[in-house]
C-alpha cells in the first residue's frame, strides 16, 4: 500500500492514534519495547498499521502478536470507525532476555538474541 498524504482528519487521527497504540502495545504481557516507529497508512479511508516490537525470551509470540492485533482493532472500531482497518501487521525484531534473567551466568543480563 502506498502512503498518501492524508487529509486534515486524518492527520488529526494519525496524532491521536500514534500514542494510544503505543501505550496499548507496551501495556501487553511479553513486549519489552518498540523497535521502530508505528506505521500508519491510510488510502482512500483505509488503515494498515505496521508495529515492530522486541519480545520477552520464552513467551509466547504468536499470542503476543494476536493481543495486540486485537486491541488495535478494538480501538479502531470504538474510535475511529469511519476508516476501514485492513490490517495491523505485527514484526518481532528481536526477543531478549529479561533483565534478571541469568543463565549460570553464562548469559548476560538483558541479553538479546536476533531471530
Amino acid at each position: 500500500m502506498t502512503e498518501v498524504s492524508p487529509t486534515s482528519e486524518a492527520k488529526r487521527s494519525h496524532k491521536t492514534i500514534h500514542p494510544r497504540i503505543r501505550d496499548l502495545v507496551l501495556s501487553t504481557s511479553g513486549v519489552m519495547e518498540l523497535t521502530k516507529d508505528i506505521r500508519v497508512s491510510v488510502k482512500e479511508r483505509r488503515v494498515q498499521i505496521s508495529i515492530h516490537i522486541s519480545v520477552v525470551f520464552g513467551k509466547p509470540i504468536p499470542e503476543i502478536a494476536k493481543q495486540i492485533q486485537n486491541k488495535a482493532k478494538d480501538l479502531f472500531l470504538r474510535d475511529f470507525s469511519q476508516y476501514q482497518l485492513e490490517a495491523v501487521n505485527i514484526w518481532v525484531d528481536s526477543v531478549r532476555f529479561p533483565p534478571t534473567f541469568s543463565a549460570g551466568g553464562n548469559v548476560p543480563t538483558g541479553g538479546e538474541v536476533r531471530p
